[in-house]
């Protein structure tokens, strides 16, 4: 697959978010629920390939993604 630019730093930037807010979340879960996170952005994106810049737009956003315990 070839990712748009920026994905990898949404994936991380995303994946660290979901750690700060879980702190118990390991890094391997964090990482794969960031990346479907991702991809669902890219997927609902406007017929946009390329997703939402890590500190800007869309994931700036995502800091409000609340996780039950």
């Amino acid at each position: 697959m070839n990712e748009p630019k920026g994905y990898w730093s949404s994936v991380f930037y995303q994946a660290t978010v979901l750690m700060k807010q879980r702190p118990q979340m390991g890094g391997e879960t964090a990482f794969w629920m960031a990346r479907g996170l991702v991809d669902q952005n890219i997927d609902g994106s406007s017929g946009h390939s390329a997703p939402a810049l890590p500190f800007g737009g869309r994931m700036a956003g995502a800091e409000a993604l609340v996780l039950a315990p």
